[in-house]
């Protein structure tokens, strides 16, 4: 052991066999040898200098834990001490960064036996990129997309570069960088966005390279969290995204029709069904012309009349994927807020011309959306329940805040009592006391009557366990109730129950008729006795109202 103090001696280049003898050490001798040598190796990363033999070491050393040590020092010289270095060094370390990536990356097999050693040089480029792009290497992007067309595996590792720089600047900067520095980066890469666009669209529209068009996707994926509208919406970059479902008779299906492809097309998709713009309705259109290409798209891969939850459990891993990401797409662009009408517009029934000229009816189109919806929320998935849950929730909401509460003929007394309805389960419903039904002629209610009215049976079907209540003696002798913690069953019960009131007051004829039923607001309750009280003395009353 005492030969591994060699290395840190400053005066002298260190010896990489004698490195490589400490690594081993440290992770494979005993206890005493492994504190001994990680002791050598952490003050060795502490020596001043150190970075500056970091290519020796890389370019001798066949063992990558000492590579992975050697790029961890590089990396930290980045990060703490790059503003004093001089600015030839600075480049030295930068072009020496970049040039083993190219040399990597260049090689197929070489980026695929090598993925951890350049995954980390990668982010030692953009540790590199974060201090000094964009006003000392002002060509970054013209080089990096220029240099993506020398090769389809380099193509690929650049792509992966610019997904882990968006990634630094826009999801993981806030602890790292001054707001300043954020900002000044966002700027950067939005004004010089336009030849990334340009690299992905060509990638995503003609590319069928497995691996560059996966890491396309995924990049793509990253962008838009804060790519510029105009790329987004006046652009073909939705219609490229929707390529990847095309009719299993295209010659292009075998090469792009994969279900991981998909999965991230979705993806991407719902990212896009997600954004909100200032003014209200103004992309409604576009988002429901996307419902109507995507419908017919899907089609060919899983049709409407499919039963998913009997198929559920032959599906693999990929295939569940794709199934959940549809339920996020249909739920983010179907969802109602203050500047996104998507639901209601294509429920006018106007016509959508689709790229091969083919007319739809956008209400049909709906009504396919709707129905995939519900095949999917009577899949045994608690994660896919929620997600659809949601969705159901909201547009029964919607439906009620729409067509009852506010029509001209919803009854008075009873509005006000539906607060205590949600509150307790027990509340006023003293607008059933008129038999008619505030929304029978409602045209909206009449439209979405078939399908709400088997998403009430299916959430009646798996209807969550109610809260408890506790009945217990307190050390006084009286009779209290115990407060109980919320958890994931309580919130997903409140929730299914919320629904169920305002599907009950949408369609009350059908829940009056409906053989089946659900307790909206009954309760278990418990009697639970302290463990250090031997006898619990309980009037009368209390006895009777131990259990509902």
């Amino acid at each position: 052991m005492a030969q591994f103090a060699a290395l840190l001696n400053p005066n002298q280049s260190i010896d990489v066999s004698l490195l490589d003898q400490c690594v081993n050490t440290m992770y494979g001798g005993n206890a005493q040898q492994t504190n001994e040598a990680q002791r050598i190796l952490t003050e060795l990363q502490a020596t001043p200098g150190m970075w500056a033999q970091v290519d020796g070491i890389l370019s001798q050393s066949e063992n990558q834990a000492t590579k992975f040590l050697a790029l961890t020092i590089l990396e930290n010289t980045i990060k703490y001490q790059w503003n004093g270095l001089p600015a030839e060094q600075r480049d030295g370390i930068k072009n020496f960064v970049v040039d083993i990536i190219i040399k990597m990356s260049s090689d197929e097999a070489t980026m695929r036996a090598q993925h951890l050693y350049l995954n980390k040089l990668n982010v030692i480029l953009v540790q590199v990129l974060k201090q000094e792009w964009p006003h000392n290497w002002k060509s970054f992007i013209p080089d990096i997309v220029k240099s993506s067309n020398t090769s389809l595996s380099l193509c690929e590792n650049n792509l992966h570069i610019l997904r882990l720089l968006s990634e630094e600047i826009f999801d993981f900067s806030r602890d790292q960088m001054t707001a300043d520095k954020i900002k000044e980066l966002k700027q950067s890469l939005n004004a010089e966005f336009a030849e990334i666009h340009q690299l992905c669209t060509v990638i995503l529209q003609e590319c069928s390279h497995p691996s560059l068009v996966l890491s396309c996707l995924r990049a793509t994926h990253r962008f838009l969290n804060w790519m510029p509208l105009v790329y987004v919406f006046e652009t073909n970059l939705v219609l490229s995204l929707l390529r990847f479902f095309c009719d299993p008779k295209d010659p292009n299906a075998a090469a792009i029709g994969h279900t991981v492809f998909q999965n991230h097309a979705l993806m991407c998709l719902t990212e896009i069904a997600s954004i909100t713009v200032e003014v209200p309705g103004k992309l409604d259109e576009r988002f429901a012309r996307m419902v109507c290409v995507l419908m017919v798209q899907l089609g060919h891969y899983l049709p409407v009349e499919t039963h998913i939850a009997s198929a559920w459990d032959s599906y693999d891993e990929p295939h569940k994927e794709f199934v959940q990401n549809l339920a996020l797409l249909l739920s983010a662009v179907l969802k109602e807020d203050k500047t996104k009408h998507v639901l209601q517009t294509m429920e006018k029934g106007a016509m959508v011309q689709l790229p091969n000229g083919m007319e739809l009816n956008t209400t049909a189109v709906l009504e396919q959306a709707l129905k995939y919806m519900l095949r999917i929320s009577q899949v045994d998935d608690d994660e896919l329940f929620k997600i659809c849950l949601e969705f159901w929730n909201g547009l029964a909401t919607d439906l009620y805040g729409s067509e009852i509460q506010f029509s001209s003929t919803a009854f008075g007394s009873g509005v006000g009592g539906f607060g205590n309805a949600m509150g307790s389960g027990l509340g006023d419903f003293s607008m059933g006391n008129n038999t008619t039904n505030p929304g029978a002629n409602s045209q909206r209610l009449a439209f979405f009557a078939p399908v709400l009215s088997e998403v009430r049976e299916t959430i009646i079907l798996r209807m969550a366990k109610p809260e408890e209540v506790l009945i217990v003696e307190d050390e006084n002798g009286d009779i209290v109730r115990e407060s109980m913690p919320d958890t994931d069953s309580i919130q997903l019960y409140r929730s299914m129950k919320s629904t169920l009131v305002y599907l009950c007051l949408l369609y009350t004829s059908d829940a009056a008729d409906e053989e089946d039923s659900v307790d909206l607001g009954g309760r278990r309750i418990i009697k639970k006795k302290k463990k250090d009280k031997e006898e619990a003395k309980i009037g009368p009353n209390e006895k009777n109202n131990q259990k509902e």
